[in-house]
């Protein structure tokens, strides 16, 4: 990026292809607030400051999502808060990436009410944009739900609630349904990191708990995402994370909802450097971290390796398996019985042992 910064929101542009980090601000404190977007483009592995200007200096802490209006994407933002200030705002506005332009949208949030509420977790389903919980700065958590229509610029607080009141939740869209992973509890002087998990049916306004992830964490971002390393694929992915020791973490959970074992668990895996604040993006094949020293891929060096090795082993187990496991078939073990193939038994384990191995 073209400077450090934190309390970001990245999002991926379906409309050219390009990322976007919006809002956010150049480090804590006062008077730095980011004023315009920036533009990331993958294909010329360069980023690009954009002539579009926030209305507005309350732009860490915001909450976006792409929504089509009239067959148009945008990218939606609404909430947000100045740096070192401790009062929000609810209005809510635009960016059309393409025509570099911002636009107000009439549709102030009213889970700001109270002028100190900032959104907590938030996803799209089905062109509807959802926030989940909220912070009341320096106050409390909440656990309201509240859905929006890009259509008829119109909020509905619906039914369901949280569990428990949290706030900056990585949350993320997955089938049919909403997850969360950890949050932020407020215990009346400071954060408090957490580890529940949560699942929302946005269509029977229902929630229902899942397996916590495997370590308390907040303030970044859950993606899903279609990459080789996780037990499934697509996975949820919360990369990241936390703000109270020993967080900012290093730490990559990634948790299969659906399909081959282990299913309904979460995996632990490692960043090289901790992520924090949230700024988290990702195409669905190619996630990006923004730690508050420079971008990196979601995938770590660590596992990039492991890939490399499998990919070989695969390589060998399958010249392997070509050359071998065709040899029960040989006149040398015509007439023994099944439990007799040793050798059989022997190459086969000589397959799948190495995959096991590199994996554990």
């Amino acid at each position: 990026m073209p400077t450090t910064g934190v309390r970001m929101v990245g999002v991926y542009s379906p409309a050219n292809g390009k990322f976007y980090a919006v809002g956010g601000r150049s480090m804590d404190g006062v008077g730095n607030d980011f004023a315009h977007p920036f533009e990331y483009d993958p294909s010329s592995n360069s980023w690009t400051i954009k002539s579009a200007t926030f209305s507005d200096n309350q732009v860490s802490n915001m909450a976006c999502g792409v929504l089509t209006d009239s067959g148009t994407p945008y990218i939606y933002c609404v909430g947000g808060s100045a740096g070192g200030q401790t009062t929000a705002t609810d209005r809510m506005f635009r960016y059309d990436p393409v025509a570099d332009t911002i636009e107000s949208i009439a549709a102030p949030w009213a889970g700001d009410s109270d002028g100190i509420t900032l959104p907590g977790g938030f996803a799209v389903f089905n062109n509807k944009f959802y926030i989940l919980g909220g912070f009341r700065i320096n106050t409390a958590m909440t656990n309201q739900i509240w859905e929006f229509t890009p259509t008829t610029n119109a909020w509905v607080l619906k039914n369901a609630v949280l569990p428990v009141p949290r706030g900056y939740l990585p949350t993320v869209t997955y089938g049919a349904f909403i997850y969360t992973a950890g949050g932020s509890d407020w215990n009346g002087t400071t954060l408090v990191d957490t580890s529940d998990s949560f699942q929302y049916d946005p269509v029977a306004d229902s929630i229902t708990t899942i397996p916590n992830i495997p370590r308390a964490t907040a303030e970044t971002r859950a993606l899903k995402f279609a990459g080789p390393i996780a037990p499934c694929s697509p996975a949820i992915w919360v990369m990241g994370g936390g703000g109270m020791p020993p967080n900012p973490s290093d730490e990559v959970d990634t948790f299969c909802p659906e399909g081959p074992r282990p299913r309904g668990g979460w995996v632990r895996r490692s960043l090289q450097r901790g992520a924090i604040s949230r700024p988290i993006l990702t195409s669905g094949t190619h996630p990006s971290a923004r730690p508050t020293s420079g971008w990196q891929v979601a995938m770590p060096v660590m596992e990039s390796r492991r890939l490399s090795r499998w990919r070989s082993t695969v390589m060998w187990c399958q010249r392997l398996a070509s050359r071998r496991l065709r040899r029960p078939q040989d006149r040398e073990f015509r007439g023994l019985a099944p439990h007799q193939h040793r050798a059989r038994n022997f190459w086969a384990r000589a397959v799948s042992c190495p995959l096991r191995r590199i994996w554990t």
